[in-house]
C-alpha cells in the first residue's frame, strides 16, 4: 500500500466485502464529504444484467470530463464484481478484459489532479495492470478477511474493531475490544452492527464502552468460538485461551 498523501487514485479490492465497503466509504466521506454535492460525484454501479464492460468505460469517460462546477470531482465505480476478468497478457480477451485495459493504460498516463478515481470491488489482481496502475498512481488497498487458521487472526480483527470504532467516534476499552475479538472471531461484517449497538446502550460515541457492556450486548459467534479456542490451547497462549472460555461461559 503506498502512503496516502495526496494520492488521487484508489483502488479497494480483496476478499473480505465488508471491509472493502468501509474502507472505500471513509474514502469517499474524506475525498467527496460526507454529504456529497451529485455534480460533483459521480457513481458507477453494476446492475443485473447490465453491460459490465460498459459500465468500465463510462467511468472512463467521466475521467476525460472536467468538473462541471470547478473544483475536484470524484469518479466512483463502486462494488464492481468484474476485476478477476482482466487479463495479464499482452492481448486481453473479452470485453470486460479490454475494458479493464484501457482503464489501466488511462490511469497509468496519470488522472488530472482535479479528479479522484476510486475503484473497489472484490478480485482485483495485484500482478495485473490495473492494480500496477494504480499502485504507481496512488493506493491499493487489500482487504483481506481473517481466518481462525492464521495465528494472527486476533490482531487483525482488534485492528478493524479499532479503525470501525475510529470512523463512528466511539470509545472502546481496551477490553472490550478485545471480548468483541472473541465474540465475532472472523466476522468482519458483524463489526459496524457490534458497534451501533454499544454506542446505543451506552448512550452516545462520547461515551466509554467497558467490557461489561460488551459482554450485555454482544452476543457473538458460538460456531467460531471452539475453533479460536482450539487455536489458543495449540498456541499455548493462555490469554487468548481465558478470552476464548470467559465469552463461551458468557454466552
Amino acid at each position: 500500500m503506498n502512503s496516502p498523501g495526496k494520492a488521487n487514485v484508489f483502488l479497494v479490492t480483496g476478499d473480505d466485502a465488508a471491509s472493502i465497503a468501509a474502507e472505500t466509504a471513509a474514502i469517499i466521506v474524506r475525498e467527496a464529504g460526507p454529504d456529497p454535492d451529485p455534480f460533483r460525484l459521480d457513481v458507477f454501479r453494476e446492475r443485473e444484467g447490465a453491460d459490465r464492460a460498459e459500465l468500465v468505460r463510462q467511468a472512463i469517460r467521466s475521467l476525460l470530463s472536467p468538473p462541471f462546477l470547478g473544483g475536484r470531482k470524484t469518479v466512483w465505480l463502486k462494488d464492481f464484481s468484474g476485476f478477476d476478468d482482466e487479463s495479464g497478457g499482452a492481448q486481453p480477451k473479452g470485453p470486460e478484459a479490454v475494458a479493464l485495459r484501457e482503464l489501466a493504460v488511462r490511469i497509468a498516463a496519470g488522472v488530472p489532479g482535479d479528479i479522484v478515481l476510486v475503484l473497489s470491488g472484490p478480485g482485483a489482481d495485484p500482478a495485473k495492470p490495473l492494480a500496477q496502475a494504480c499502485a504507481a498512481k496512488g493506493q491499493v488497498i487489500a482487504c483481506t478477511r481473517p481466518t481462525l487458521r492464521d495465528r494472527q487472526w486476533r490482531g487483525v480483527m482488534r485492528e478493524r474493531i479499532e479503525a470501525r470504532a475510529a470512523e463512528k467516534g466511539a470509545r472502546l476499552a481496551r477490553e472490550a475490544i478485545d471480548y468483541l475479538v472473541e465474540a465475532l472471531g472472523t466476522d468482519t461484517a458483524a463489526i459496524p452492527g457490534e458497534i451501533e449497538k454499544l454506542i446505543c446502550y451506552v448512550g452516545g460515541p462520547e461515551q466509554p464502552i467497558r467490557v461489561q457492556d460488551a459482554e450485555a450486548v454482544c452476543c457473538g459467534r458460538g460456531e467460531e468460538l471452539p475453533w479460536a479456542l482450539s487455536n489458543a490451547l495449540g498456541a499455548r497462549d493462555a490469554t487468548a485461551v481465558l478470552g476464548a472460555v470467559s465469552v463461551l461461559l458468557a454466552q
